[in-house]
């Protein structure tokens, strides 16, 4: 979902600069997003040219989360999140209250 939301948040130019126009082709008629330009509705990304960027950005996210996960600091201890949850928050299943 983030390389999704972060692809097609891209202008045409951003997206130019991340390869993109090794990806599109003038001929191909299917387009993913729409952007308004000067009170037009233009069309943004075509669909294949968004799909290969998104799944792009999501092989770079994918990679880069190991080093992200040694990057953090991990939590002191917190009575908060090792104790018992306490009753007045807890939600009886049976009958929903």
């Amino acid at each position: 979902m983030l390389a999704d939301h972060f692809y097609s948040s891209l202008t045409l130019e951003e997206a130019l600069e991340k390869g993109a126009g090794a990806w599109r082709n003038l001929h191909y008629k299917v387009y993913a997003n729409t952007q308004w330009i000067d009170d037009k509705k233009q069309y943004k990304q075509q669909l294949d040219e968004h799909l290969i960027g998104v799944a792009r950005l999501a092989e770079k996210i994918a990679k880069a989360l190991p080093r992200l996960n040694a990057s953090l600091a991990s939590l002191a201890p917190n009575d908060e999140l090792t104790g018992n949850v306490p009753k007045m928050c807890v939600i009886k299943i049976n009958d929903g209250k």
